[in-house]
């Protein structure tokens, strides 16, 4: 039987969220497998959410249900085969920003510079949720 966790997720748009029980995701080798201790949501999210085909015309609805939430903190419980930077136990802020990891600002580490951004935490895939992914260019320690 697969572990279980706690994730808010969004099933309707003006419906409120529902805590539902979900398999904690598998560690894939670049990834950071976070114990979520807390996260953000947006305070309008149901408003951004009820207007979204207009004023995001450019943006497909999030696939519902979905799980919002952002800039989460927590434990690090695992780590994927090559990731050597981080442990165990060391505490992390997630970045909701998500990067290529590809592209030359990325591999010189000038974020301001990469043109191939995603925001966690409003797309319907983020961190509203017990445990969450994060790649290795995503953590940031956090003061011990």
């Amino acid at each position: 039987m697969a572990k279980m966790m706690k994730a808010a997720r969004m099933h309707d748009v003006g419906q409120p969220m529902a805590i539902e029980e979900l398999p904690i995701p598998e560690v894939r080798p670049t990834d950071v497998l976070v114990k979520v201790a807390a996260c953000g949501i947006v305070p309008n999210l149901g408003n951004v959410l009820a207007n979204w085909t207009k004023w995001f015309t450019h943006l497909p609805l999030p696939k519902l249900p979905a799980i919002f939430g952002l800039d989460a903190t927590g434990v690090i419980e695992a780590v994927g085969s090559q990731v050597h930077a981080w442990k165990p136990g060391d505490r992390v802020y997630v970045n909701p920003a998500r990067y290529c990891g590809g592209c030359r600002a990325c591999q010189q580490e000038i974020r301001l510079l990469v043109r191939t951004t995603r925001s966690m935490g409003t797309s319907g895939s983020a961190n509203a949720r017990r445990k969450c992914l994060t790649t290795t260019l995503m953590a940031a320690c956090a003061s011990t």
